[in-house]
């Protein structure tokens, strides 16, 4: 059994890393072939006249070389991922203050349109609209941010859970083909984000070819493009996990689920408070007769 575990656990790590030092590779070597093509290739004869010992030494160097930036980049994958989500500095706010008034006013015309059944097409139309926050003033200033925050808050609107608080908690007591799902989805989504920023950094070979400017921005452009839809796959997943097994958090906390769809986001908002911390939430906590039993005999 152990080994049918380390087995596993190996070939996750493998792809982990594969899909971190790919890019790496990739990036290298595309500037290596530039190189070669703009200085010729007699490189390559030099250094096969090296001794064995300097061949050896370029070869870890350029293994350095790879390995290490390739764990600088996934260092900060998280941070890049904000600013694409929007959390920029005050000067964002301009944009963010448009995006909610445009959004607003293009809400309002579909949800007219669509009930008063002059256009079959806006109810469509108006469903992609879910991808954004609901209350206007949780919008954010990229497609990629409200798709992420939409999700996030989604969970509170519905069922007075929220997600940033639950989620590790939930997440322990998923099945393991959910979480499978949620671990491809949000591997899709760092994936986009990595090769963004692999992209981005192909401006370093300008010198050795003019167009590498344009081939960086068809890939930042083509990698937003990919981050975009896998965040709307994992967003999906999140909205999904919690429609479908947030009942399993109120279990293995031994809560009693309300007894009502009406009274859930109240019992959400309070179990939040709960594993919060806040002062006065377990009083407010209706705990499950098997716990009750558990804690009388207890005591």
């Amino acid at each position: 059994m152990l080994g049918g575990v380390a087995e596993e656990v190996g070939e996750e790590l493998t792809e982990q890393w594969g899909a971190i030092l790919a890019p790496a590779i990739l990036f290298w070597s595309t500037g290596f072939a530039a190189w070669g093509l703009a200085h010729g290739w007699g490189v390559l004869d030099t250094v096969s006249d090296w001794k064995a010992g300097k061949q050896i030494a370029l070869g870890l160097g350029l293994a350095i070389a790879v390995f290490g930036s390739a764990a600088l980049i996934w260092a900060v994958e998280f941070r890049v991922l904000r600013l694409l989500e929007g959390h920029w500095p005050w000067w964002g706010a301009g944009i963010t203050k448009r995006r909610r008034e445009s959004h607003g006013a293009r809400s309002k015309e579909l949800q007219h349109q669509f009930s008063a059944g002059n256009d079959p097409e806006s109810g469509v139309r108006w469903a992609t609209l879910r991808r954004y926050p609901e209350k206007p003033e949780d919008h954010m200033p990229t497609r990629l941010g409200n798709i992420l925050r939409a999700a996030e808050l989604w969970p509170h609107d519905k069922y007075g859970l929220d997600a940033v608080v639950c989620w590790p908690r939930l997440w322990l007591v998923l099945p393991g083909e959910a979480r499978s799902d949620l671990e491809s989805a949000r591997a899709s989504l760092d994936l986009g984000v990595r090769l963004l920023i692999w992209s981005a950094l192909l401006v370093a070979w300008t010198p050795l070819w003019p167009w590498f400017p344009v081939a960086a921005a068809a890939g930042v452009w083509l990698s937003y493009r990919w981050a975009v839809s896998a965040a709307m796959v994992y967003g999906d997943l999140i909205e999904s996990a919690f429609d479908m097994y947030r009942w399993r958090l109120y279990e293995a906390l031994r809560i009693e689920m309300p007894a009502t769809t009406a009274e859930e986001p109240a019992s959400g908002r309070r179990l939040t408070d709960y594993l919060n911390g806040v002062d006065g939430a377990a009083g407010k906590i209706k705990f499950s007769q098997s716990d009750r039993h558990s804690r009388s005999e207890s005591s």
